[in-house]
């Protein structure tokens, strides 16, 4: 208690010396905040044998962490993965949400509050707060599911009879009643740099994962020649999808697109084809199969659930000399300007690459494709790379059995596994 009673002091002098009067005053305001909620969380420190209070929240300003870590918490209760007795209550970081259905949604499944972030901070600040916090699964796990959870049970979350309708008037309303569609989001940097929840930052250090809609027309059109739906999908996209066919239906550009529909049809879709942004975790909490292409860093690649994947091309720039797989582990950064500095060129894949990959897991989930035993050694000879990788487990614990790299990639690259 002494200890935790110094640490604290020092702390608050420490920024009241480095910030002057306004931390002051922000200190008095939390002083008198303190002192009203102690008297209740003391209380609630000694009802815990009988029922326990946990006080949590979601980062809802960005849609990938929103969705996935609802739905982690979700499923780790039912689970069983936390004490029956305790009674979660939760708060919304950002005052905005990414995505106001799915916030919605969430409160139908979840006590969300904005008086629980209050709770929460005056918990902090008290002796043995930790027994009274839940983080989510950003903080824990790295809104990844290592262990395999998803795998065990089916989506927590769930559309009720009136939405059902909902999303079915609208495929019926644009000729797609009874069919099969695919959503297509394809990053670019529309999003956060002219969304209101993401305007004061400065995001250029993620365009080494954007990639050109255009390069994705041969595989959408080879969908729709199969008579499935294309979706291209999408809050904010620079460039319209421009494709004549009936079954290609550019909806990120179109007056339909809403946070209710991004939510429907990514949750519905018979597979999606993403490179790698948040709107493809709406996919995975409902279980639906990915196609990631062009995805970086490949380090992280998504090991846990229904995937085909394959990155983008990583080429010395000195030799023009494509980097190995270990080369391109090791050097699976998150900036833009470390590949610069490392003197590595990025280069995107073509059309045709993009379509193999596409076409394989068309082909595996209609049950037409047939693995060759070169194909096998292949896919075992990447795994066995990969999982050398010393930061392996940081990333990856329990892998799905659908989790792989394109067939066609492995074939027409062998050399990458040298």
């Amino acid at each position: 208690m002494d200890t935790f009673i110094k640490t604290f002091l020092s702390r608050q002098v420490s920024q009241i010396k480095a910030e002057g009067w306004p931390a002051v005053q922000f200190k008095l305001k939390m002083l008198i905040i303190a002192l009203i909620f102690s008297p209740l969380l003391l209380f609630l420190r000694v009802l815990r044998p009988l029922f326990w209070i946990r006080f949590g929240y979601f980062t809802n300003e960005r849609i990938g962490h929103f969705v996935f870590d609802v739905e982690y918490y979700l499923t780790e209760r039912k689970l069983g993965l936390y004490p029956a007795k305790a009674i979660d209550v939760f708060f919304y970081q950002s005052k905005k949400s990414a995505n106001v259905y799915f916030a919605k949604m969430v409160q139908r499944n979840l006590k969300v509050h904005k008086w629980v972030k209050l709770l929460f901070q005056v918990n902090s600040w008290m002796p043995n707060g930790e027994y009274h916090k839940i983080f989510p699964a950003r903080h824990t796990v790295g809104s990844r599911d290592k262990k395999g959870l998803f795998i065990q049970v089916e989506p927590q979350l769930k559309f009720n009879n009136e939405e059902i309708v909902e999303g079915q008037s609208f495929l019926h309303s644009i000729g797609m009643k009874d069919k099969k569609f695919i959503c297509l989001i394809v990053r670019d940097s529309a999003y956060l740099n002219k969304s209101s929840l993401h305007k004061s930052g400065k995001w250029d250090y993620h365009n080494f994962r954007d990639a050109d809609i255009n390069t994705f027309e041969e595989t959408a059109l080879a969908l729709a020649e199969k008579d499935y739906g294309v979706f291209r999908m999408g809050k904010m996209q620079e460039k319209p999808f421009m494709v004549e066919n009936p079954n290609i239906f550019d909806y990120a550009k179109s007056k339909y697109r809403s946070d209710f529909l991004d939510i429907w049809l990514m949750a519905n879709c018979f597979f999606c084809i993403s490179t790698g942004t948040g709107l493809d975790e709406v996919s995975r909490i409902f279980r639906r199969p990915s196609v990631y292409v062009n995805y970086l860093p490949f380090q992280q690649l998504v090991t846990y659930d229904h995937t085909i994947s394959i990155p983008k091309h990583l080429l010395w720039q000195e030799m023009n000399k494509r980097l190995t797989l270990s080369e391109h582990l090791f050097h699976s950064y998150s900036h833009t300007e470390e590949y610069e500095d490392a003197k590595i060129k990025i280069q995107d894949l073509s059309s045709k690459e993009i379509l193999k990959a596409v076409l394989e897991m068309e082909a595996r989930l209609t049950g037409s494709w047939q693995d060759s035993a070169e194909d096998q050694q292949l896919q075992n000879r990447f795994w066995q790379i990969f999982k050398s990788y010393p930061d392996f487990e940081k990333n990856h614990g329990i892998m799905h059995p659908e989790a792989r790299v394109g067939a066609h990639f492995l074939r027409n690259n062998s050399e990458w596994l040298n």
